[in-house]
């Protein structure tokens, strides 16, 4: 909805005789005062403003490294914003989760688009039509397990000489086609789930000791939430995304995996702890085709 604000308004496709509104623009350099049309008005809350696109992008950033309040601290001081014009630390919460919405449509959206177009449910994984996977997907061309033993035994005899040596090491990295088979052939995806505590949307005072919510009882059990995170290490780089369920997780997996190309030929590592459920997860979406967990 923010890209859609901005667009309008940067494009200039708005009617000009259409009564104009006051609504406020969050920037970098501070907070302004601007005109909007009644058709981009209406899309808006009464309290909701208008984010540009670096600013927004800044502001999620710090926001996924440290908690909303610290967040907000260290952005209103490096704005250097005075009273009145400084951005609430609740303000950031719904910012973030707005955006946090938007990103998970989007992804959601090109998921089922591209598990489609390869013929797989991008609901439950299933394969429909394997005839639109690549061969070189289903059926990846990978060194022999003699090659791995041979560049692995490359490997530590080239670390041995550099311990013996150390003032004449080898760079292992530019013997990269002989010794690091892992870096130029595999795909690693780490899968983890994250159990947390659900926070209270409004915390009770501490001296507040007669309300029965803020007393402990004993079998009581608190709401969690659980979180799948998965990083995906590749030679090109890292990823990193969370999800809501492992299905959800695996299915974005292999959406990005599909798009990127890095199925192909190459070997397929899930780095996971013994959880069934995850295993029996992997097996049904990946089982197409060669894996190690």
């Amino acid at each position: 909805m923010q890209n859609e604000i901005v667009n309008s308004i940067n494009n200039d496709t708005t009617n000009t005789n259409e009564k104009l509104y006051d609504c406020y623009l969050e920037t970098e350099r501070g907070r302004f005062k601007i005109k909007i049309p009644k058709s981009i008005k209406d899309k808006m809350t009464s309290t909701e403003r208008i984010w540009s696109p670096l600013f927004m992008e800044k502001v999620t950033n710090v926001c996924t490294k440290t908690s909303y309040r610290d967040a907000s601290d260290m952005i209103n001081n490096l704005t250097e914003r005075k009273e009145g014009k400084k951005i609430s630390e609740r303000t950031l919460q719904d910012v973030c989760v707005r955006e946090s919405e938007r990103v998970y449509v989007d992804m959601k959206s090109d998921m089922e688009t591209t598990l489609t177009n390869y013929g797989i449910d991008s609901v439950t994984g299933e394969i429909k039509d394997i005839t639109k996977l690549p061969e070189q997907v289903v059926n990846p061309e990978l060194p022999s397990e003699d090659a791995k033993q041979n560049r692995d035994k490359s490997k530590e005899q080239i670390e041995k000489y550099n311990a013996d040596h150390p003032d004449d090491k080898i760079d292992i990295d530019k013997c990269s086609n002989i010794t690091e088979y892992s870096n130029e052939n595999c795909v690693y995806v780490s899968i983890d789930g994250v159990i947390v505590k659900k926070q209270k949307e409004h915390r009770k005072k501490e001296k507040d000791t007669t309300d029965k919510e803020n007393v402990s009882k004993e079998g009581k059990t608190r709401k969690t939430i659980e979180t799948i995170n998965v990083s995906i290490v590749t030679r090109e780089g890292t990823y990193c995304f969370t999800a809501q369920t492992i299905i959800l997780a695996l299915l974005f997996t292999m959406m990005y995996l599909l798009t990127k190309g890095y199925l192909i030929n190459r070997s397929l590592y899930f780095l996971t702890d013994g959880a069934k459920v995850l295993h029996a997860a992997i097996k049904q979406i990946f089982g197409f085709r060669e894996f190690h967990i």
